[in-house]
């Protein structure tokens, strides 16, 4: 999460995470410009790629960027409610 309980900004794994989103839309513009692939389909594998490696990389540091042990502080309790937000938005009726 990008704010904490009390408020403040982590910056750094804020810049993380946009420095890989960047990334990634430049992965799919590159391969689209110079090999004639299609954008979104590597776009879109580029982002998730890269945004893995980012949540990776940010919880190995701290909101100072100082490092730490891997996942501290990591509310493991929200991924299950992702599961299930995930579920219900893709298959949906309609």
């Amino acid at each position: 999460m990008v704010f904490d309980a009390y408020g403040s900004t982590d910056t750094f794994a804020a810049g993380i995470f946009a420095l890989a989103m960047v990334l990634g839309y430049v992965m799919g513009g590159f391969s689209n410009f110079f090999l004639r692939r299609p954008f979104v389909s590597d776009a879109v594998f580029s982002v998730v790629l890269l945004v893995t490696v980012a949540f990776v990389v940010i919880n190995f540091y701290n909101k100072e960027g100082k490092p730490q042990e891997f996942a501290t502080g990591v509310d493991w309790g929200m991924v299950p409610a992702a599961v299930l937000i995930y579920l219900r938005c893709g298959f949906s009726p309609g």
